[in-house]
């Protein structure tokens, strides 16, 4: 009975701090998820250790943060899961639940900074042309979505959340640009290539097929889907990703490479390749600092030093050597 009433607070606190960042802090609907997760794990831990929320301390908070190294998590999830906890602690101290704030000393782990990969220009070329192998509707609007995706280099949760209402106006300017809004609610502007326009311009022939029936006038997202309850909403990133992988597979290209945000990394990566300025990548992507996107210039800096170590002319210097005289 004590259990159930301490989940039933916790449950109550973590609704009171989802509403509160929705409504008033304006977050993303995909960072709430993130909160949720996040959070979600604590509750979970503390509860089957029978620790009270409104009591934890920051020794027992130091236990959840072993328990999540113990479990194998990465640095920066670990990471992302004490950022979620601080900021909900603190608005539980605002809202007068807890009469302290014990993640005040937790440490974040170090943080160990990986080179995004990226794919090759051969495998994304694959992918293209194993989406305009499928001339079906859906095949079509893949097709759309992949274009988009490498022309621009956007989120995936910006692609999915595109707007047909910009899409028109975009086709019917010579500047062929569209405004999504990023992270932070932050808008800019993207611009098409003559191969996304060429794909969206078919995909909005065929795109009343998608879901038959639906008025489509009351449908703003440009890929919309229908959920398993029957309502209408823009197809998920989880579902473009699964699409992503099934054209890799159909051209034998590895599943496990294959990701909505590898192939961003790969249109910043082959922009700077090609002798893009890296202050112009930074708008593309929506960076708000250009140290996220100094990170492609390591990319390139790898990838030359590969290419130098496989074709310099003295690469094989041993095997150009004439034979020593006996």
């Amino acid at each position: 009975m004590i259990q159930d009433k301490m989940q039933n607070n916790m449950v109550r606190n973590l609704e009171n701090f989802l509403e509160m960042m929705t409504v008033e802090k304006l977050v993303s609907a995909n960072t709430i998820v993130s909160y949720r997760s996040d959070i979600n794990d604590l509750l979970l831990f503390l509860t089957s250790n029978n620790m009270a929320l409104e009591a934890a301390t920051y020794n027992q908070l130091s236990l959840y943060i072993s328990h999540l190294h113990d479990m194998s998590y990465t640095s920066s999830t670990i990471a992302r899961k004490i950022s979620a906890i601080r900021t909900f602690f603190s608005f539980l101290l605002l809202d007068g639940v807890t009469t302290a704030n014990p993640t005040t000393r937790l440490a974040l782990p170090k943080k160990i900074q990986t080179l995004p990969r990226v794919l090759s220009r051969i495998n994304i070329a694959k992918l293209i042309e194993a989406a305009k192998f499928d001339k079906t509707p859906c095949g079509v609007r893949n097709l759309a979505m992949l274009e988009i995706l490498y022309s621009t280099g956007i989120r995936v949760s910006e692609l999915v959340t595109i707007e047909v209402e910009g899409v028109v106006y975009a086709l019917n300017s010579s500047e062929h640009t569209i405004i999504i809004r990023g992270k932070g609610g932050r808008e800019r502007l993207i611009i098409l290539n003559e191969a996304a326009i060429t794909a969206v311009k078919e995909y909005l022939l065929v795109r009343y097929s998608i879901v038959p029936k639906l008025n489509l006038a009351k449908v703003s997202w440009l890929f919309h889907s229908l959920s398993k309850k029957g309502k209408v909403t823009h197809i998920s990133r989880q579902k473009f990703g699964q699409i992503l992988k099934e054209l890799a597979i159909h051209k034998g290209v590895s599943a496990k490479i294959v990701s909505p945000h590898k192939i961003r990394h790969s249109f910043a990566s082959h922009m700077l390749q090609n002798g893009a300025d890296v202050r112009v990548i930074q708008e593309l992507l929506g960076h708000v600092s250009i140290s996220s996107t100094q990170i492609y210039t390591k990319v390139e800096n790898q990838h030359m030093a590969s290419e130098l170590a496989a074709k310099h002319p003295l690469s094989n210097f041993s095997d150009i050597l004439p034979d020593e005289e006996a």
